[in-house]
């Protein structure tokens, strides 16, 4: 059960830091429509990914 969490926990940490650093990429970009491009592909990515990862051992 520990390594489970503590799988648990890394993972979601990861996506975490991901997402950080997208956010912060995305504050560099100027252009509206590429931002909102982005930010479209980065929630569809991100949702994804969350789904996954935390339904993966529930």
């Amino acid at each position: 059960l520990l390594n489970l969490c503590q799988s648990q926990f890394c993972s979601i940490r990861r996506i975490y830091h991901e997402l950080r650093e997208k956010e912060e990429a995305l504050q560099n970009v100027e252009d509206p429509h590429m931002r909102t491009q982005f930010l479209t592909e980065f929630e569809d990515e991100s949702a994804s990914t969350k789904r996954h990862t935390i339904g993966f051992y529930t």
